[in-house]
């Protein structure tokens, strides 16, 4: 979490800057949607774990979840490496070696359009 704070508020105070520099807003509607936005985000942060947790397992089986590949990833401690882990797994896995192949000779070459200024 401490190098997402590294970049994200940096990249944050930047945009801030940029917004006012620019001239697209002043100081005042830039620190006015930067409130709105934490507010905003912590509303939404608290609805998402403390209300919505309870339906997990009910969104991802529902037509909704199914249609949007929705999964319940609350049971797991360490989403990112859970992942990364299944990716390397799969690379390793015969099938997946073969399911590549077949998919690369099925895919039709690509025309690039020709730009003319």
């Amino acid at each position: 979490m401490a190098v997402a704070g590294l970049v994200v508020w940096p990249l944050a105070l930047l945009t801030m800057y940029s917004r006012v520099y620019l001239g697209y807003h002043t100081v005042a509607q830039v620190f006015a949607g930067a409130g709105l936005g934490l507010v905003v985000g912590a509303a939404w942060f608290w609805v998402v774990n403390s209300v919505l947790r309870a339906y997990f397992p009910m969104i991802e089986e529902s037509t909704f979840g199914r249609l949007f590949y929705i999964k319940d990833t609350s049971h797991i401690p360490n989403v990112l490496k859970f992942e990364y882990e299944n990716a390397r797994a799969a690379r390793k896995h015969v099938s997946y070696k073969s399911q590549m192949i077949l998919t690369m000779h099925k895919q039709k070459p690509q025309l690039v359009p020709a730009f003319s200024l």
